[in-house]
């Protein structure tokens, strides 16, 4: 098994809480026997079982995975989320959905990225805080979600 990690900012950018967690979910991998490298998007012959993706892809970009036949999982971080009051979740949520169901706004709703925690693979995220997110804000199924501990 071969696992591609990809996110949207080189750490050169932005290091910080997703380095560490990038570093130490590659480290624990490898540990287990997986082969884990960083997707190069400009190597058109490099090949993986699937991405693991951390923060939330753009819609198109899962699109294309499917084409390709490539799993994408989620690892996305909601710490400032999930330490918000069920009520203002579900509020949240309320309007998340609303706006995703307009028939208009298309481009907008790609550049959200709401869309990703639906249409990807699978979901990881480190707290059960973070699944109640998912599940509350994104109606993302919690068969489609685990939580693997930081």
């Amino acid at each position: 098994m071969k696992i591609l990690f990809d996110r949207h900012l080189p750490s050169q950018f932005s290091h910080g809480g997703v380095d560490t967690q990038i570093e130490q979910t590659k480290l624990a991998l490898e540990r287990a026997g997986v082969e884990v490298d960083f997707l190069r998007w400009w190597d058109g012959r490099q090949r993986s079982t699937l991405v693991h993706f951390f923060g939330a892809p753009n819609p198109a970009y899962l699109e294309l995975a499917r084409t390709a036949h490539v799993p994408v999982i989620v690892h996305n971080l909601f710490t400032e989320t999930c330490n918000r009051p069920l009520a203002r979740l579900k509020r949240q949520g309320m309007l998340v959905n609303l706006l995703l169901s307009v028939p208009f706004g298309e481009s907008i709703k790609q550049q959200l990225a709401w869309q990703s925690y639906q249409q990807c693979s699978h979901n990881i995220v480190g707290l059960e805080a973070e699944k109640q997110v998912l599940q509350k804000v994104y109606r993302v199924p919690p068969e489609r979600i685990s939580v693997v501990p930081l």
